[in-house]
């Protein structure tokens, strides 16, 4: 079942490992950059975050560990998952 996030409530955008666009969208679109820290509800942080990753060879692998961290209930209390974003990493030679 699809979560929406409370009118007025941004997300925190949550990057799996460095340069996955936690900044980019925070700047863009609104709402803390959490950087690749989760937020922690309980200290006043946002409740609900986008995890973010690209679609080079570490983005996946990343994302799905901090998948399978949450799916453990190893998160603070009150946070959620709101989406999982992949971003196409374009080869640069």
């Amino acid at each position: 079942m699809a979560r929406r996030v409370p009118s007025g409530c941004w997300p925190s955008w949550v990057g799996a490992h460095g340069g996955a666009g936690a900044s980019t969208l925070a700047g863009l679109l609104g709402g803390p950059d959490g950087g690749r820290r989760r937020p922690d509800p309980p200290q006043g942080e946002a409740g609900h975050m986008v995890l973010l990753a690209r679609t080079h060879a570490a983005g996946p692998p990343a994302a799905g560990r901090i998948l399978e961290s949450l799916q453990k209930g190893q998160h603070p209390p009150g946070l959620e998952r709101v989406a999982v974003t992949l971003g196409y990493a374009a080869s640069q030679f």
